[in-house]
């Protein structure tokens, strides 16, 4: 507890979330740091560190401009090194074991909704073996242990734009704070608690699967997570 009796954040158990561009930092935060998470939340965020460089009015220096291969060959590794930590879609095994939501609109243009679906169907191969079994079917090298899967719901809000401020009603909490959301940001805290108690996980909880208590329509594709109409689909 801190001064006037206010609860003091704790560094070991932090809830990465964020939109936009602060969706990419918690995919960020949550791929450098996932010893510290209990979750993550990313709201229309963009993945790798290349798609940095397209997203809006950004500094496209890699990809346009001519004199980039000219540039002194350490000083063009010291430079392409201080991005590399944006690779976020590099490092989704990180993020094994942990709650994972993903939230994106189905017209969003400024962070198109391909990079909420990709880092999805990533996350949705974590802990699986080529063959998309679990792998503890899988036989494994000597020594070694499979990964746990990752507890991933995704939303693609249908009609959607890169922000709103009611999803269901007027003023309901809109893209970063609406029922559903808070649902999710509980959901993360009770399995935090869990864990700390030693409790095992429900069954069902490392599950990949869609909320659907609002009418949404959501779904990317190779083997997708989509929800409409109440129903729920396995990623």
């Amino acid at each position: 507890w801190g001064p006037l009796g206010v609860p003091r954040a704790d560094a070991a158990r932090i809830l990465y979330t964020g939109h936009s561009m602060g969706g990419h930092g918690a995919w960020v935060l949550g791929t450098l740091h996932p010893a510290r998470a209990i979750g993550v939340a990313a709201l229309a965020g963009w993945a790798g560190w290349h798609s940095k460089e397209e997203y809006g009015d950004s500094n496209s220096l890699w990809r346009w401009d001519v004199g980039a291969p000219l540039v002194e060959p350490r000083l063009r590794a010291l430079l392409l090194a201080s991005v590399a930590e944006h690779a976020a879609d590099r490092a989704v095994p990180n993020l094994s074991g942990l709650r994972v939501h993903v939230r994106v609109g189905s017209e969003d243009v400024s962070v198109p909704p391909y990079y909420s679906r990709k880092m999805a169907r990533l996350l949705g191969h974590v802990g699986k073996g080529p063959d998309k079994k679990p792998q503890e079917d899988v036989e494994l090298s000597s020594g070694s242990s499979p990964p746990p899967l990752v507890n991933l719901t995704f939303e693609e809000l249908k009609g959607k734009e890169h922000w709103w401020w009611d999803s269901l009603e007027p003023n309901d909490g809109g893209v970063t704070n609406d029922r559903a959301l808070r649902r999710v940001y509980a959901d993360v805290l009770a399995l935090s608690r869990d864990r700390e108690k030693g409790a095992a996980p429900e069954p069902g909880a490392a599950e990949h699967s869609c909320p659907v208590d609002r009418d949404s329509s959501s779904s990317f594709e190779d083997g997708a997570c989509s929800s409409g109409g109440g129903e729920v689909g396995a990623i």
